[in-house]
Protein backbone atom coordinates (compact mmCIF):
# COMPACT_ATOMS: atom_id res chain seq x y z
CA UNK A 1 0.00 0.00 0.00
CA UNK A 2 3.02 2.32 0.63
CA UNK A 3 3.91 1.97 -3.16
CA UNK A 4 -0.06 2.86 -4.37
CA UNK A 5 0.62 5.94 -1.75
CA UNK A 6 3.72 7.12 -3.05
CA UNK A 7 1.75 6.58 -7.36
CA UNK A 8 -1.11 8.93 -5.94
CA UNK A 9 1.28 11.15 -4.97
CA UNK A 10 3.02 11.22 -8.38
CA UNK A 11 -0.05 10.81 -10.25
CA UNK A 12 -1.83 14.04 -8.18
CA UNK A 13 1.26 16.12 -8.75
CA UNK A 14 1.80 15.54 -12.45
CA UNK A 15 -2.34 16.86 -12.47
CA UNK A 16 -1.64 20.08 -10.73
CA UNK A 17 1.56 20.79 -12.86
CA UNK A 18 -0.63 20.39 -15.98
CA UNK A 19 -3.97 22.02 -14.71
CA UNK A 20 -2.88 24.91 -12.64
CA UNK A 21 0.84 25.95 -14.16
CA UNK A 22 0.11 24.36 -17.80
CA UNK A 23 3.30 22.02 -17.53
CA UNK A 24 3.76 18.64 -18.27
CA UNK A 25 6.06 16.57 -16.41
CA UNK A 26 7.27 13.36 -16.85
CA UNK A 27 7.95 11.59 -13.30
CA UNK A 28 10.94 9.78 -12.61
CA UNK A 29 11.68 7.43 -9.81
CA UNK A 30 15.04 8.54 -7.93
CA UNK A 31 16.44 6.53 -5.31
CA UNK A 32 18.48 9.16 -3.37
CA UNK A 33 18.15 11.02 -0.23
CA UNK A 34 20.40 13.80 -1.28
CA UNK A 35 19.65 17.30 0.34
CA UNK A 36 18.74 20.16 -2.29
CA UNK A 37 20.95 22.28 -3.40
CA UNK A 38 20.80 25.60 -4.83
CA UNK A 39 17.77 28.44 -4.26
CA UNK A 40 14.65 26.98 -4.07
CA UNK A 41 11.60 26.54 -2.61
CA UNK A 42 9.48 23.34 -0.98
CA UNK A 43 5.71 23.17 0.25
CA UNK A 44 5.34 20.28 2.85
CA UNK A 45 2.43 18.97 3.89
CA UNK A 46 0.46 16.08 5.78
CA UNK A 47 -1.71 13.43 4.91
CA UNK A 48 -3.21 11.05 7.85
CA UNK A 49 -5.15 8.53 8.26
CA UNK A 50 -6.02 5.58 11.13
CA UNK A 51 -3.37 3.32 9.07
CA UNK A 52 -0.77 5.87 7.63
CA UNK A 53 1.16 8.81 8.51
CA UNK A 54 2.28 10.48 4.98
CA UNK A 55 4.39 13.55 4.63
CA UNK A 56 4.72 14.80 0.89
CA UNK A 57 7.15 17.50 -0.03
CA UNK A 58 7.44 19.27 -3.13
CA UNK A 59 10.48 21.17 -3.90
CA UNK A 60 10.88 23.57 -6.20
CA UNK A 61 14.15 25.28 -7.41
CA UNK A 62 13.94 28.78 -7.46
CA UNK A 63 13.63 29.68 -10.93
CA UNK A 64 11.05 27.23 -11.34
CA UNK A 65 9.07 28.57 -8.62
CA UNK A 66 8.71 31.61 -10.15
CA UNK A 67 7.75 30.42 -13.15
CA UNK A 68 5.11 28.05 -11.42
CA UNK A 69 3.79 31.22 -10.26
CA UNK A 70 3.85 33.36 -12.72
CA UNK A 71 1.56 31.03 -14.15
CA UNK A 72 -0.67 30.02 -11.82
CA UNK A 73 -1.11 33.81 -11.54
CA UNK A 74 -1.49 34.48 -15.26
CA UNK A 75 1.31 37.33 -14.62
CA UNK A 76 4.54 38.05 -16.77
CA UNK A 77 7.57 36.12 -15.24
CA UNK A 78 9.41 39.95 -14.35
CA UNK A 79 6.32 40.71 -11.62
CA UNK A 80 7.38 37.57 -9.36
CA UNK A 81 9.89 38.19 -6.83
CA UNK A 82 12.33 35.60 -6.01
CA UNK A 83 11.02 33.57 -2.98
CA UNK A 84 8.73 36.54 -2.17
CA UNK A 85 5.30 36.35 -0.73
CA UNK A 86 3.62 35.34 -4.18
CA UNK A 87 6.15 32.76 -4.68
CA UNK A 88 5.71 31.00 -0.85
CA UNK A 89 1.81 31.61 -1.26
CA UNK A 90 1.89 29.48 -4.62
CA UNK A 91 3.76 26.96 -3.75
CA UNK A 92 2.02 26.35 -0.38
CA UNK A 93 -1.33 26.19 -2.47
CA UNK A 94 0.51 23.93 -4.95
CA UNK A 95 1.25 21.68 -2.06
CA UNK A 96 -1.94 21.55 -0.93
CA UNK A 97 -3.60 20.64 -4.44
CA UNK A 98 -1.65 17.83 -4.65
CA UNK A 99 -2.40 16.48 -0.89
CA UNK A 100 -6.05 17.20 -1.65
CA UNK A 101 -5.89 15.14 -5.37
CA UNK A 102 -3.82 12.54 -3.46
CA UNK A 103 -6.53 12.15 -0.78
CA UNK A 104 -9.57 11.54 -3.83
CA UNK A 105 -7.27 9.18 -5.38
CA UNK A 106 -6.86 7.15 -2.34
CA UNK A 107 -9.91 6.86 -1.42
CA UNK A 108 -10.52 3.82 -3.55
CA UNK A 109 -8.47 2.02 -1.29
CA UNK A 110 -10.68 3.24 2.03
CA UNK A 111 -8.04 5.12 2.92
CA UNK A 112 -10.12 8.57 4.29
CA UNK A 113 -7.08 11.04 5.12
CA UNK A 114 -7.05 14.55 6.78
CA UNK A 115 -4.62 16.73 5.53
CA UNK A 116 -2.66 19.41 7.49
CA UNK A 117 -2.46 23.47 6.78
CA UNK A 118 1.12 22.96 4.37
CA UNK A 119 3.92 24.69 4.93
CA UNK A 120 6.45 25.99 2.99
CA UNK A 121 10.40 26.30 3.50
CA UNK A 122 12.86 28.41 1.05
CA UNK A 123 16.80 28.99 1.05
CA UNK A 124 19.92 28.16 -0.94
CA UNK A 125 20.44 24.37 1.10
CA UNK A 126 18.35 22.52 3.66
CA UNK A 127 17.82 19.06 4.33
CA UNK A 128 14.25 17.55 5.84
CA UNK A 129 14.42 15.15 8.19
CA UNK A 130 11.02 12.89 8.67
CA UNK A 131 9.87 10.14 11.30
CA UNK A 132 11.93 6.79 12.04
CA UNK A 133 10.47 4.08 10.29
CA UNK A 134 9.12 6.38 7.01
CA UNK A 135 9.65 4.71 3.95
CA UNK A 136 10.94 7.40 1.42
CA UNK A 137 10.45 7.85 -2.20
CA UNK A 138 11.61 10.93 -4.06
CA UNK A 139 10.73 10.92 -7.42
CA UNK A 140 12.34 13.97 -10.61
CA UNK A 141 9.13 15.85 -12.03
CA UNK A 142 10.46 17.02 -15.36
CA UNK A 143 9.09 19.58 -16.74
CA UNK A 144 9.90 22.25 -19.69
CA UNK A 145 10.19 24.91 -17.22
CA UNK A 146 12.90 22.79 -15.19
CA UNK A 147 12.83 19.81 -12.69
CA UNK A 148 11.14 19.82 -9.51
CA UNK A 149 11.79 17.29 -6.93
CA UNK A 150 8.50 15.42 -4.83
CA UNK A 151 9.93 13.75 -1.69
CA UNK A 152 6.97 11.06 -0.08
CA UNK A 153 7.65 9.80 3.36
CA UNK A 154 5.14 6.58 4.35
CA UNK A 155 4.90 5.58 7.80
CA UNK A 156 2.35 2.67 8.29
CA UNK A 157 0.76 3.23 12.29
CA UNK A 158 0.06 0.06 14.26
CA UNK A 159 -2.99 -1.19 14.64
Amino acid sequence: MTEAIAEAAIGAAGEVFDTMMKMKTQAKRENTDAAMKGVSVCGIISLVCEKYKVSTIIHFPGEMAVKATAAMLGLPEAEIEDAGDDVKDAVGEIANMVAGRMKNRLLDNDLVFEISLPSVISGHQYEVENAKGAQHFRSRLDADAGTAWLDVYVREEAA
